[in-house]
């Protein structure tokens, strides 16, 4: 339990990290204005559904980087929760969330970082650098949900599906439906934009 702590105490400051290098544009600040906007304005801009959608879509984003540091922080959980062979372990589905998404995690958290020593930081005067990181962290819920659905429908496929009833499990499969989830609602934030 007090590896999920620790994770929860790195998340927060990537948070302000990621809230400070788009200007702003994903935070929960923004998200509290667009709720704001859906009731003060009366401009007749956009649908309401786009009105509606868009804060139910940006809120997933922003849990980012909390689902991220816990995913990860559930691999050496589900190594050590109980001494089982990898065979039975890979056919947990929690377990192969957990290891597909923070795998998957842990590119996508390298990629950013090379990225940020090759290119250099992200420029706050910039417009584009703010949007190409913005883009960058758009994409990473859509890569990890997509590694959590080809290792469940490999599972699926293989017959291999054997939920356990654990608490690392359930947290393994909650991760892997938030990822699936979170995938959806930045493809869905990527087509509004």
């Amino acid at each position: 339990m007090m590896i999920l702590i620790g994770a929860t105490a790195i998340a927060c400051p990537l948070y302000m990290w990621i809230e400070r290098e788009t200007d702003g544009a994903v935070s929960w600040s923004g998200l509290h204005e667009r709720v704001l906007s859906l009731f003060h304005s009366s401009d007749g801009q956009g649908g309401i559904l786009e009105k509606i959608a868009y804060p139910c879509i940006l809120f997933f984003p922003l849990l980012t980087p909390f689902a991220a540091t816990w995913t990860i922080a559930l691999l050496p959980i589900q190594l050590s929760a109980r001494r089982e062979s990898l065979r039975r372990l890979a056919s947990r589905p929690g377990a192969a969330a957990a290891f597909s998404a923070g795998n998957t995690c842990i590119l996508v958290i390298a990629f950013f970082f090379i990225n940020f020593i090759f290119l250099g930081p992200y420029k706050h005067n910039s417009h584009t650098t703010s949007v190409s990181f913005e883009l960058e962290f758009l994409m990473s819920p859509i890569i990890i949900g997509s590694s959590v659905l080809a290792s469940w429908m490999m599972q699926l496929i293989g017959k291999r599906w054997r939920a356990n009833s654990g608490w690392v499990d359930r947290l393994g499969r909650a991760l892997g439906v938030f990822w699936l989830i979170a995938g959806a609602a930045s493809t869905g934030l990527l087509i509004l934009q």
